[in-house]
């Protein structure tokens, strides 16, 4: 199924791009809702549930992160913006996507990002944490586990329930 079709082609390069370059975070974040808001809605009722708003946040993070920014700009500049001035938790998870993958490279940058998204309020910011930082465990499993052995200290119900969540899927880790 691919949802990224054309015409959302088209309203990516058109509205999250050209706001995201010139560093206008909050327009960029205005034309990440609708997207993904076109992309959840083109999800078939059939496949909401295996293909829900989660599926639409990690397609249009890795779409932005291999498509145009990773190859013409400094994603992690960009995805740190995009991630501190994020107000909705959808868009804030699109930044902590395009951060995962940077951080596939250079872990270091990326770790307050995850730690700030698990002690978030919101639901959603904190499954979407759990779920981006899966990645960084798969390629760096030494140096997160350390990450997640301070975590689990932490005086923070969830951030201690980001660490557990996390590691929970055993055959993903």
């Amino acid at each position: 199924m691919n949802l990224l079709d054309q015409t959302i082609e088209k309203k990516i390069y058109r509205t999250i791009i050209p706001a995201v370059l010139s560093g206008e975070y909050q327009r960029a974040q205005d034309g990440m809702s609708h997207v993904l808001d076109e992309l959840h809605a083109s999800v078939p009722d059939s496949k909401r549930i295996s293909h829900g708003i989660v599926y639409t946040v990690k397609l249009l993070s890795e779409y932005l992160y291999t498509q145009h920014y990773q190859a013409h700009s400094p994603v992690y500049e960009i995805a740190a913006g995009l991630f501190s001035t994020g107000e909705e938790a959808h868009c804030r998870g699109v930044a902590l996507g395009m951060l995962s993958f940077s951080g596939l490279e250079d872990y270091p940058r990326v770790l307050p990002h995850f730690e700030t998204a698990a002690a978030a309020e919101s639901w959603d910011l904190r499954e979407f944490a759990q779920m981006f930082f899966r990645s960084l465990i798969k390629k760096h499993p030494g140096q997160m586990q350390a990450f997640l052995l301070c975590l689990v200290d932490s005086e923070d119900a969830n951030i201690r329930r980001f660490v557990a969540e996390t590691l929970r899927p055993v055959q993903e880790n």
